[in-house]
């Protein structure tokens, strides 16, 4: 792959001693708010060193050096159980999944990815593929929620392609603009097209994304203009949609951390999530009627 050179893995081991941050929100007044529709929420993230590498233990919070080791260019797994899913009114069902794209300035996250990619990445940076539990690290009750879904139905849904042009990157990176799309095309090339994985205790049909919108704020309402990242805070919107009378539903995915080299895949030296200063990024739980 290509992004394994030398010259990036030396950058990689930099920032390793620094600790790549991430945390998770559940959007304050959106997930379980008034109209919502399930009656649990069960979001965590693979924390891959606590304390054998490459084993997921699912956290809750935030993924550090005492608990994880991931390089820019990986991608941290993130499993998210809705639970008590109420399908009286309608089996049509949307979920929001947001990630901050720049901290700072800096690229955090630059896109989604699947488990499979995000395993393959970590053979190549830590040595072993990620073990995956899908069900472990919950409540009795969530247990059997999870488990009910793994044991049911599955489909994928595509990752859509992402419009938006950066204001920062250099001109050695990607293909010498701030073009997201041309990152992801690296990426596909390197580990093949991007798509998401739902299961569930009943069918599950139509799953699908809307076009990715960024925004200035966490809440993923407040869109930004092309360039409008430099020097700030902002985030991605993923809007997933599917239909399921399930009660349970898993929905596994993978955030990817951007890089800050000089290669088809970075954001061009001192752009990456290594760069990132003081209080983590996140990866967020928006709206939805699921």
């Amino acid at each position: 792959m290509a992004f394994l050179s030398g010259v990036v893995r030396a950058n990689l081991q930099k920032i390793s001693r620094r600790a790549l941050r991430s945390s998770l929100l559940v959007a304050a007044g959106l997930t379980l708010g008034a109209g919502q529709l399930f009656a649990g929420v069960d979001f965590a993230q693979c924390s891959n060193k606590n304390p054998t590498l490459s084993n997921c233990v699912w956290i809750g919070s935030n993924l550090q050096a005492n608990n994880a080791q991931y390089f820019e260019g990986m991608s941290t797994p993130q499993r998210l159980l809705l639970t008590g899913i109420d399908s009286s009114t309608s089996t049509n069902h949307s979920v929001q999944l947001i990630l901050e794209f720049s901290k700072g300035g800096n690229h955090a996250y630059d896109m989604i990815v699947g488990w499979a990619q995000a395993s393959a990445e970590s053979l190549a940076f830590n040595g072993s593929g990620f073990t995956f539990n899908e069900c472990a690290d919950l409540s009795k009750a969530n247990t059997t929620a999870c488990t009910d879904a793994v044991a049911g139905f599955s489909t994928t849904a595509n990752v859509p392609d992402d419009a938006f042009v950066s204001g920062v990157f250099s001109a050695a990176s990607g293909d010498g603009t701030g073009s997201t799309q041309a990152r992801i095309n690296a990426i596909e090339t390197n580990e093949g097209n991007r798509f998401i994985t739902i299961k569930g205790d009943a069918a599950i049909t139509a799953a699908s994304f809307d076009a990715v919108v960024h925004t200035s704020d966490k809440s993923g309402v407040v869109p930004i203009s092309d360039g409008g990242d430099v020097g700030t805070d902002t985030y991605m919107v993923y809007t997933l949609h599917f239909t399921s009378a399930a009660t349970n539903i898993l929905i596994e995915f993978a955030a990817h951390i951007a890089k800050g080299t000089d290669t088809p895949d970075g954001w061009g030296v001192g752009n990456g999530a290594g760069a990132v200063q003081g209080s983590p990024y996140h990866v967020i739980l928006g709206a939805s009627d699921a």
